[in-house]
């Protein structure tokens, strides 16, 4: 039904994944990789790249404006020093995107 439907995509799409996706890409990665001597960008270039990777099934350009949110998202994350601005940035990017998707 599509009710049953809305709710399996909000726990997983809008919750699950950005939570998971965060504590793993910029939560346990992004905060190791700061600690080295790559400063910023490296950490935050190395995880929006493999963040995006998780994404293969997107054309390139959507690759690619992913990979800017990555990068957007590991600023948030180190500005703030907390992953909760991230994930929710990401939930409601990927909610905005569940929303325009439902409309088309």
């Amino acid at each position: 039904s599509g009710g049953f439907n809305w709710f399996l995509i909000i726990a997983v799409v809008v919750i699950a994944g950005p939570v998971t996706e965060e504590i793993i890409f910029r939560g346990f990665m992004f905060t190791t990789l700061i600690k080295t001597r790559l400063g910023f960008i490296g950490p935050a270039v190395i995880t929006s790249a493999c963040w995006t990777f998780l994404h293969y099934q997107y054309t390139w350009h959507i690759l690619g404006v992913l990979f800017g949110f990555g990068l957007a998202l590991a600023y948030v994350v180190w500005r703030t020093g907390s992953l909760w601005p991230g994930i929710v940035g990401h939930a409601a990017n990927n909610l905005a995107s569940a929303l325009i998707l439902a409309v088309r």
